[in-house]
């Protein structure tokens, strides 16, 4: 069985990609004052794509409108079974939570001043507008619609929304790498936020297992306990003391690093000269962003400043790339005891 995406959302497709923004603007305002009211929501629905079409307008509305795209969800999924007594695919689900989460999602990484800055007010262009609206066109199989809920990252969805991403944020103004990092992250971070809402609609969902709002509990004390641990350690590295100076932190006194890259054998790459480290390791991670078990080994001689750079690059990573990337800081002179894996080397 195969689901249009559009399918659980529209009707007559409105003319104008701005216009259509507009409808998922109005749709948040319905839902927070009739909550799903069939007769006032009916007129919206009928004229989207999809969600997504929120993209085409200026970015920064979409932070300065704080659209509750997790609410917008459980509405839709109301309004749909309120409409159609019928109980909902998997596939028509996932179509919508999907497009929510993502949405949710680009919200919360895109709430940074300087990215914000960068972005400005340009509406889509039309060939992203076209891509937009293409989006609701696509078709989810059951079997992809199963893959999606279990591993968001790796679905087709997450290609196809990542690829209109991307050029979004290219066309709005970031470099290519940053829209990159950006739309890496957004995608890791969409599994939250399609749990949320599938907690926050057990009755629409129910009959398709998924998880109820006890599971949902549990995976969220998972998360909070990563957050917690980027907040109370990995976000502090940079305002450590210096050897106890109450005045100066290793952020006041950081220099970047300058390395000289080396081939396998160790010897010095002919054409390469001295980079920068943390540009050589940014690289090389979004490069290589489907690279498991990938490891850089930096050397150099003791007060070089490798620690003061893993300390730094710990928290850019938490600012920038996570959760695409978990920063765990291990202290080698802490390490008592190595097994034949870092599982059971921390263990102990």
């Amino acid at each position: 069985m195969t689901t249009d995406i559009s399918d659980l959302l529209s009707g007559e497709t409105v003319e104008s990609t701005a216009k259509a923004a507009e409808v998922v603007f109005g749709l948040a305002e319905v839902l927070e004052k009739e909550g799903p009211n069939v007769q006032k929501l009916r007129p919206l629905v009928n004229q989207l794509d999809s969600l997504l079409d929120v993209l085409n307008s200026p970015l920064v509305d979409i932070i300065e409108k704080g659209l509750p795209f997790i609410s917008i969800a459980t509405g839709l999924l109301k309004f749909y079974l309120d409409k159609t007594k019928k109980p909902l695919t998997l596939s028509k689900c996932v179509a919508l939570v999907s497009q929510a989460a993502y949405l949710e999602s680009f919200k919360v990484s895109l709430q940074d001043e300087n990215l914000l800055q960068k972005i400005g007010k340009k509406p889509a262009s039309d060939e992203i507008s076209q891509q937009t609206q293409e989006l609701g066109n696509l078709y989810l199989e059951e079997d992809e619609a199963r893959r999606t809920v279990t591993n968001f990252p790796s679905s087709k969805l997450a290609k196809e929304f990542g690829q209109v991403l991307q050029a979004r944020l290219e066309q709005a103004g970031l470099d290519k790498e940053s829209a990159q990092m950006l739309k890496t992250r957004v995608i890791w971070l969409t599994p939250r936020y399609m749990n949320r809402v599938w907690a926050s609609s057990e009755e629409a969902v129910k009959h398709l297992g998924q998880p109820t709002f006890d599971e949902w509990r549990k995976e969220q004390v998972k998360y909070q306990s990563i957050d917690d641990y980027l907040r109370d350690i990995i976000q502090l590295q940079p305002c450590e003391k210096v050897f106890n100076e109450e005045k100066l932190r290793f952020q006041d006194i950081y220099v970047p690093l300058n390395v000289q890259l080396l081939d396998n054998q160790g010897k010095p790459l002919p054409k390469e000269n001295h980079v920068s480290l943390e540009v050589w390791v940014k690289h090389d991670l979004i490069s290589n962003n489907n690279s498991p078990g990938q490891i850089l080994f930096i050397q150099g001689e003791a007060g070089r400043g490798k620690s003061v750079f893993c300390k730094m690059f710990a928290d850019w990573t938490r600012q920038n790339l996570y959760p695409a990337y978990i920063p765990i800081l291990i202290r080698l002179r802490q390490v008592k005891f190595l097994a034949n894996n870092l599982t059971e080397t921390l263990k102990n």
